[in-house]
């Protein structure tokens, strides 16, 4: 549940699809293309699917950084440009913001 002003010029809009430009993996982590999550964004939390657009590997690893594209698996979500993330499942996890609302 989300309260919103009445006033506002414009309104904020539930998103399911949301990137992050680079990502830095936790140490001892690898990421391949359509990995699932559970993803934290200030109070949401769900799993998603992410989409990686790796150029030199199909895995993204420690210290590596590519355009990753996430999509909430269940419903829309407020999430805002500039928010904080941590993804994780199992050993694995991440930290990023938010840089694009699709």
């Amino acid at each position: 549940m989300v309260i919103l002003s009445k006033n506002l010029e414009s309104p904020p809009k539930a998103t399911k699809v949301f990137e992050r430009s680079s990502i830095d993996p936790i140490p001892h982590s690898t990421i391949q293309p359509n990995y699932q999550a559970m993803l934290h964004v200030g109070s949401v939390r769900q799993t998603v699917s992410q989409d990686l657009s790796i150029e030199k590997s199909k895995v993204l690893r420690t210290g590596d950084r590519a355009k990753i594209k996430f999509e909430f698996m269940k419903q829309p979500e407020f999430v805002k440009l500039g928010q904080k993330l941590l993804f994780r499942e199992g050993k694995t996890k991440g930290l990023g913001v938010i840089t694009k609302l699709l």
